[in-house]
């Protein structure tokens, strides 16, 4: 089966800079086993050991939680987890002193698909046809190494 795609669609099936990287990273990894270095690729490169300890104390926590079945076992709202979002509100308020709201909250899986929503959504021809430009930082490439 050759679906016909769109360009947008053809765009995607690509491999992203990162993905096309991903066979080297796996491998120097293995190979790297036992050795002392510092990893430094894409996604979370770095495992603290302070950090690992908090999300095993968080994890820990959430499976002794009444609240674990809407938390892990279900679809949220689409807007997202209210109390991660309202921690996330008060948070900002409290210290860049804001005045959000939980309407100024986008929680989403990672940096590149914000890039993703943003890039679309405010860069590219407006509905009366003005093309409107954006910038994005490429040092350091948040945006997905060219994906």
């Amino acid at each position: 089966m050759n679906p016909a795609l769109t360009q947008f669609g053809e765009r995607m099936s690509h491999l992203t800079g990162v993905r096309a990287i991903m066979k080297d990273i796996i491998e120097t990894l293995r190979l790297g086993k036992g050795k002392d270095f510092i990893n430094l690729s894409a996604g979370n490169p770095v495992i603290l050991p302070e950090v690992e300890q908090l999300w095993r104390d968080c994890t820990a926590q959430l499976l002794s939680s009444p609240e674990y079945g809407e938390v892990v076992c279900r679809y949220g709202s689409s807007q997202g987890y209210k109390p991660f979002i309202d921690v996330i509100v008060e948070d900002f308020n409290s210290r860049y002193g804001l005045n959000l709201t939980d309407r100024n909250v986008l929680i989403t899986p990672g940096s590149q698909s914000i890039y993703f929503y943003a890039t679309n959504a405010f860069g590219g021809y407006t509905t009366d046809g003005k093309l409107k430009k954006i910038v994005l930082p490429l040092s350091p490439d948040y945006t997905g190494y060219g994906g």
